[in-house]
């Protein structure tokens, strides 16, 4: 009886199954007509993306709808239905075969588009394995696939329970379609609402709607197995009441998912960034839940008292005054309780007693805006915008907004190093490009200064073809002019291959662009500042091998002068001196530290995946581990090599 069910289910199926798959065959041929009648043919990626739009947007989601109202509108439209369900067989069995059998018939369709696309990735020689391996293993992809296949699925469920309440297959289809778009745009807006990060994570909507799939078929198999031929005043009252049941489902799946996906602890918080106070005293931690979602400001002070929470959810960039008692911070705009895509800035003490939020909205999208930078005086807040190729400067306290187009100067993207030391002008490393129609030929990676109020861009240095890998505002404060004051330290590749890469480390004047050439060699270029911002340190190669021995090297900003402190086997990974200069900790790249003195000494000390991060008030130095991810937060005594958790707490 079982095999009889599903052999007459697929003789009504197969009609909707061959029309799924002419289409399948006719849509490549289509790409290949358009691109033939067109001057430039497209690519092999080109007709794949055309047909993925087609395949996802169009033939999955139809065919959804028609297969799943095929399930018993059909019965309704043949007059069939009492006599299939006076048949010695279980109802829940019967509505099971048809479930299974218009299933099966979607699946052939989607398996006949895949097939296709594959096929027609061979035949251009973009090469189907690599097409495969970039839809497949691509995170974003993957979310967008997930979300494709749940959303017909969902379209796939509706039509199964509108089938039972509807006679005509094209109705049917039609308020399947309707109702599942409805629902899933209600649902992903509360989802992109309570966190815009779930905007670039398709899959998480993805994974709900299979949830509501499963829902909705089990609500339709419940109305097929408990109604009375489908008809009368209860059938209706019972539809209605199942339909109840199958709205409320759904919205509680979301809401205990998105509660879910947001809910911060901080016994199981991840850390990702981290921001020392002026003091010393405390540290600024950047977090997130598990999943990497809420994101947030924290201060732990460096005693291992309790820390205390300085921002809402969806906080991040932490500045910190020059007087370390205020902290100014990116913050999602939230409306009528639900976060948007745009930014606004708050200010908070450090204590977190006080909080206000900045007079006007930067109004830049969220997936925008990068970088952000605190103005020496504390008075200028700098945003930039990837989209828009331009920056965007807030006075703290006024409110008052400078935008400055980069791309009209033949700017295309850049991230902000640092300011002059009068805090008049920003200075940004990006790309030049040839403007249309410009005579110059000045392309390439540049050093540019930005003035805060007139928006007029000077290059102060162009590296043409090279890579800028680094440049940081020194900012001494001995007066302006020359290197002393102004001075930019930039590390230039020569070489983007990295087994004959070389760099130049230099100092550039802000002011007037001049440079000086610290040294060429096969590696080097970190360096470390002091409190003062009047000595850096930095490494040489002694050799053109990177492992061999490299010197070490402490420069005056204010008169010039360079001193030597020895020398220390490499590859050297980061440097870190000491507020008052006279101690620099240098990070190998095999997880051992060397602590040097201004007398020459030198201390080995073993970290396991540790990288120096800061002092504390005391003379400790901070460290993070790092291991794709920042995980433990670390007090290291130098002297005793005592070592204490921070971060996560409850660790030692």
């Amino acid at each position: 009886m079982i095999r009889a069910l599903l052999w007459k289910e697929w003789r009504e199926q197969r009609g909707v199954v061959a029309a799924g798959l002419i289409l399948v065959v006719l849509a490549p041929l289509g790409t290949f007509a358009w691109s033939a009648s067109r001057s430039n043919p497209l690519s092999g990626d080109d007709h794949n993306q055309l047909l993925g739009l087609f395949f996802v947007l169009f033939l999955w989601p139809l065919f959804a709808a028609a297969c799943g109202a095929g399930t018993v509108a059909n019965e309704h439209a043949t007059g069939s239905l009492g006599y299939l369900l006076s048949r010695p067989i279980a109802r829940w069995k019967i509505i099971g075969g048809k479930t299974v059998t218009a299933l099966f018939s979607w699946v052939v369709i989607v398996g006949g588009s895949l097939a296709a696309m594959l096929v027609v990735a061979s035949l251009t020689g973009s090469g189907t394995t690599r097409w495969f391996h970039k839809a497949t293993q691509d995170v974003d992809n993957v979310g967008v696939l997930v979300l494709a296949v749940a959303a017909s699925l969902l379209i796939f469920a509706c039509a199964m329970y509108f089938s039972n309440v509807m006679r005509r297959t094209m109705t049917v289809a039609a308020a399947a379609i309707v109702a599942a778009l409805a629902l899933m745009t209600l649902v992903g807006f509360y989802l992109m609402r309570l966190d815009p990060s779930m905007a670039m994570d398709p899959g998480i909507l993805g994974w709900q709607v299979i949830a509501f799939s499963a829902i909705f078929a089990v609500g339709a198999g419940y109305l097929f197995s408990s109604g009375e031929l489908l008809r009368g005043a209860v059938a209706k009252r019972r539809a209605l009441g199942i339909a109840a049941v199958l709205l409320i489902l759904p919205v509680t799946v979301a809401l205990i998912g998105g509660w879910r996906a947001v809910r911060f602890d901080i016994d199981s918080a991840v850390m990702y960034g981290m921001h020392v106070t002026p003091s010393g005293e405390s540290v600024l931690l950047e977090m997130t839940n598990a999943a990497g979602r809420s994101p947030q400001v924290w201060s732990f002070p460096v005693n291992g008292e309790e820390p205390t929470s300085l921002t809402p959810r969806w906080s991040m960039s932490p500045h910190i005054t020059a007087d370390g008692r205020h902290v100014l911070f990116a913050n999602a705009l939230n409306r009528y309780g639900f976060w948007t895509q745009k930014l606004r800035i708050g200010e908070v003490t450090i204590d977190g007693k006080e909080r206000r939020w900045l007079p006007g909205t930067p109004g830049l999208n969220l997936n925008g805006a990068y970088g952000g930078s605190l103005s020496p005086d504390g008075q200028w807040i700098l945003l930039g915008n990837v989209a828009a190729f331009s920056v965007s400067l807030i006075e703290r306290d006024s409110g008052e907004r400078l935008d400055h187009d980069l791309s009209r100067h033949g700017f295309r993207w850049g991230y902000p190093v640092g300011w002059t030391s009068d805090s008049s002008a920003v200075l940004l490393i990006t790309t030049l490009r040839k403007l249309p129609g410009s005579s110059t030929e000045e392309t390439g990676r540049c050093l540019v200064r930005i003035d805060v109020r007139s928006g007029e861009m000077t290059v102060l240095h162009n590296a043409g073809s090279a890579e800028l890998l680094s440049g940081r505002w020194i900012g001494s404060n001995t007066g302006p002019g020359g290197l002393v004051g102004n001075a930019i330290p930039l590390l230039v590749a020569e070489d983007l291959d990295a087994d004959a890469k070389k760099y130049r480390f230099l100092l550039v004047d802000s002011d007037d662009g001049a440079t000086e050439q610290l040294f060429d060699a096969p590696c080097g270029g970190h360096f470390a500042l002091d409190e003062a911002k009047t000595t850096m340190a930095y490494h040489v190669c002694l050799s053109d091998e990177r492992e061999g021995q490299q010197t070490l090297l402490l420069r005056r900003l204010d008169d010039g002068s360079t001193q030597s402190w020895g020398t220390v086997g490499g590859p050297i990974g980061s440097l870190m001196l000491s507020p008052d200069g006279k101690r620099l900790v240098v990070a190998r790249q095999n997880q051992s530290w060397i602590v040097v003195r201004e007398d020459g000494s030198q201390k080995e000390i073993k970290s396991d995946k540790g990288w120096p991060s800061g002092w504390t008030a005391d003379g400790r130095l901070l460290e993070t581990t790092w291991d794709g991810e920042v995980r433990e937060l670390r007090v290291r005594d130098l002297v005793t090599g005592e070592l204490n958790v921070l971060f996560p707490r409850g660790e030692s």
